[in-house]
This record gives structure tokens, C-alpha cells and sequence, in this order.
């Protein structure tokens, strides 16, 4: 039984453990099977029959949920990570509805320094949920000063929504992670634009992208424009329907319209 080295992607023959140069080469990064690459092995230098043990076998995660593939989707993404790579500070905001519309910021990203440089963003990254399934957000950002997301510089997760919503099981874990210190908001787009009137950028004080959404998840609550919408205990399959009946629906059926406008608070 072969076995590949993870990062040089060398193949490692049983009668190769024997050899003392090839030998520490082995010892110098992570294996796995040559034909099931979710099975990691050691070598075992018996001298009379070296072989490969295996170490631990993980399964093959499975996406949850399905993807979005059409034109104003793609662009989107486009256009929100070129703003978010080339800004050094990012807020999340929403509209706030009183006598006017305001725009009310909920987090910004903290200021880089030269020691802690800013927010790293990537598109279609896979977020491991449990031992065999994963899901795939559109955007995803995290701070590069701590390892692990915490309050003081939280995960962002971007849903950008065109033709479908995230689905119940898709919405579940996104609860979870919200729960983990990610900040998750659903972005939805009309069609041929790169916002609606339930999303938007802004990009008008220099350095700094805003990023308006009337829809978000933080610490396991639903929030609409700035207003918590808790599941008071209710089970998460009927707070997700609930949630698409009273908001994701609507915002479906009427995102084309044009958005309002709204003054800074």
C-alpha cells in the first residue's frame, strides 16, 4: 500500500521505510492512502515487513445546501469582493425606521495595524459544520489576529441571494455559526444589479465599505433592521419556516423594487 505525501504529493513505496533519507522525508509532513486520501497513515519500520499503518480515517464531508450558478449572482460576488479586498475597514449596517431612514452600523472591523493587518476575504470557502458535511457561503471574511473568531473581531459570512435563500437544514448551520461568533447576513440582489432595497454598499468615507443588510443572524438570533425576531424557544425547523414566511418570502417577491433612500445616524 503506497502512501502520498500531503504537501509534496510524493508517493512513499512500503519498501521505501527502510531507507533512512526517505525515511525522514516521510517523518517531514503528513500521508494519507494512496488510493482513499481521507485515511491518514504512519510508516512502521518493521524489518521484516514495513508496511503503513492507518492512523485515523476521516469520511468524505458532503455539501449542504445547494448552490446559486446564473449571471447577476456571479456578478455580485464579483463586485462585493473586489470592494471588501480593496478597503481597509469594513461596517455592517442596516436601516433603522423611525420618522426617517437611518442607517445604523451593528459592527465595524477593527483598525489595521502593521502588527495586525486587516479582515482576509474569500469566496465559495468550505466551512466544516460536523464530521461529514460542510457548507459553502458565498463571501466569508475573518480577522487575522486571533486564530478563532471571537466578539472583538467576528467571522462575517455573505449569503447573496438571487433566485433561492439558504434552505432549512443550510439556514441551521448558519444559526450555529452565528452562535460562534460569526455574524451572518443575507444579501439580496435584483436582478442585473448588485444590491436591492434589503442590501447595499456604500463606499463614500475613503477606506471604509458599508455593507447594509435588513437581514442578519448573530449569536443565534434573527435580526431585521436592527430589530432582534428571537425563536422564543421554538423548534429551528418551525422558526426557519416562520422566518421564510414573514420575511425571505417578501423580500423574494419584492426585492426588484428600487431601494429608499436613507440618511447616516
Amino acid at each position: 500500500m503506497p502512501a502520498i505525501g500531503q504537501e509534496t504529493g510524493s508517493t512513499f513505496l512500503e519498501a521505501d521505510i527502510l531507507n533512512p533519507v526517505i525515511f525522514a522525508k516521510m517523518r517531514g509532513e503528513q500521508l494519507h492512502d494512496d488510493v482513499d486520501a481521507n485515511a491518514l497513515v504512519v510508516p512502521v519500520r518493521n524489518k521484516l515487513k514495513p508496511h503503513f499503518r492507518v492512523l485515523a480515517k476521516y469520511p468524505e464531508r458532503s455539501r449542504t445546501g445547494k448552490g446559486e450558478s446564473n449571471e447577476t449572482h456571479t456578478k455580485a460576488i464579483d463586485f462585493l469582493l473586489r470592494r471588501l479586498k480593496s478597503n481597509t475597514r469594513v461596517a455592517l449596517t442596516t436601516y433603522v425606521f423611525g420618522e426617517s431612514i437611518e442607517v445604523q452600523t451593528i459592527y465595524k472591523t477593527p483598525k489595521p495595524t502593521e502588527e495586525v493587518p486587516g479582515y482576509h476575504w474569500w469566496s465559495e470557502a468550505r466551512i466544516p459544520v460536523d464530521s461529514t458535511h460542510y457548507i459553502q457561503p458565498d463571501i466569508c471574511g475573518r480577522g487575522n489576529a486571533d486564530f478563532m473568531p471571537n466578539r472583538r473581531a467576528p467571522g462575517i459570512i455573505i449569503e447573496v441571494i438571487q433566485t433561492h435563500y439558504p434552505d432549512e437544514a443550510t439556514f441551521i448551520h448558519l444559526l450555529a455559526l452565528s452562535r460562534r461568533n460569526f455574524f451572518v447576513l443575507f444579501y439580496f440582489v435584483r436582478i442585473d444589479a448588485r444590491g436591492s432595497k434589503f442590501s447595499g454598499v456604500d463606499s463614500a468615507i475613503p477606506g471604509l465599505l458599508q455593507i447594509r443588510s435588513a437581514y442578519w443572524l448573530d449569536n443565534g438570533v434573527f435580526f431585521k433592521n436592527g430589530e432582534a425576531m428571537p425563536g422564543n424557544g421554538k423548534p429551528e425547523a418551525q422558526w426557519y419556516r416562520e422566518i421564510c414566511a414573514l420575511y425571505f418570502d417578501k423580500a423574494m417577491a419584492s426585492k426588484n423594487q428600487i431601494p429608499p433612500k436613507a440618511t447616516s445616524s
